[in-house]
């Protein structure tokens, strides 16, 4: 059994868990490019459930995640853009000529962009979010009684109106004759 010298430094075992400002640089540099998954697998990097304690613990770490969040959606999008113009392994070109066409190549890219679009509308909606209008704009917004009175003129615009015209008089549908 071998014992350590008391001159030697002691290297902790196992993941970081005390919240560290190297680690914690470290770790959302790598968040730009990776999933949270992805990067607290790293054996020197903590797990997901301590990065989520440094996030509700300190403030200042909160603000430097928000502002990789966003850079790592910047990256995303335009992740999309390389994606989207990959078209490598889409068509192979047979010995004898022949294009064949690998529409699962293509599919598992539109996947991929698909992915990321959702998952960006997600993240940032007021950025990469899809604008649904849902109620007309204030100056078009009418009450019932302008809607009416704007039905009235459109009517009256389309009918031609003699000012000099006096009002038909009824007519009377004809009398039977007696015998008929």
């Amino acid at each position: 059994m071998t014992k350590t010298k008391p001159s030697e430094e002691h290297k902790p075992n196992g993941r970081p868990s005390d919240y560290s400002p190297d680690v914690a640089a470290e770790l959302l540099s790598r968040l730009v490019e990776r999933s949270l998954r992805k990067v607290c697998a790293d054996e020197d990097m903590p797990s997901a459930s301590t990065f989520f304690r440094w996030l509700g613990a300190n403030p200042e770490f909160r603000e430097q995640y928000d502002a990789c969040a966003r850079a790592r959606a910047d990256a995303m999008f335009e992740e999309m853009f390389e994606i989207a113009d990959d078209g490598r392994g889409d068509v192979t070109v047979t010995e004898d000529g022949r294009e064949i066409v690998n529409w699962e190549n293509i599919q598992r890219s539109k996947l991929r962009v698909d992915t990321r679009k959702w998952a960006l509308a997600k993240m940032m909606p007021r950025k990469y979010g899809e604008r649904l209008e849902t109620a007309p704009p204030q100056n078009q917004v009418l009450s019932a009684a302008q809607q009416i009175k704007r039905a009235l003129d459109d009517i009256e615009a389309t009918v031609p109106v003699d000012a000099t015209a006096q009002p038909a008089e009824p007519t009377q549908p004809p009398a039977d004759k007696p015998g008929e």
